[in-house]
Order: C-alpha cells, then structure tokens, then sequence
C-alpha cells in the first residue's frame, strides 16, 4: 500500500500546482487581450488611453466573449462525455 498511496498523492499534488499554474496563465492571458483590444479600440476610435469608458467597455465585451464561450465548452464537453461514456 505505501507504494501507489505515495505516487498517487505526489501525482495529485503535481496536479494541484500545474492547474495554479494554468490558472496564472489564464489571467494572464485574459489581462493580455484586455490590454491590447483597449490600445486598438482607443486608437480606432481617436480616444485617450487613459478614457475609463474604453476600458470598461473592453472588459465588459472580452468577459462576454470568455463567458459564452466556457459555457458553450462546458455544454459541448458534457454532450461528448455522455457519447463516450456510450461506447
């Protein structure tokens, strides 16, 4: 038992900081594209970088975009977990 208990708790622990890692990555990533669709809107549109109202609405509208596209995934994932899960 103390072999595959270790290695399972080390893999679980391997796990937990490579998902923190992705997690970091993720913001950011997010922060990222904020960044730069504020730049270009703020140009495009012969606004001030520092106007807050391009701002909120960037971050508004990339939210909109991750949030509708987690949960389309999520929706998709569950559909083929089931059709795997079939076979």
């Amino acid at each position: 038992m103390g072999d595959g208990t270790t290695d399972f708790f080390e893999r679980q622990a391997c796990a937990q900081r490579k998902t923190r890692l992705l997690i970091l990555y993720f913001a950011l990533a997010i922060l990222g594209i904020v960044a730069t669709l504020h730049v270009i809107f703020a140009v495009l549109f012969f606004r001030p970088l520092n106007d807050p109202l391009v701002f909120i609405n960037v971050s508004i509208g990339v939210a909109l975009v991750v949030l509708i596209g987690t949960a389309w995934k999520l929706m998709n994932s569950r559909e083929e977990d089931v059709r795997w899960r079939q076979c």
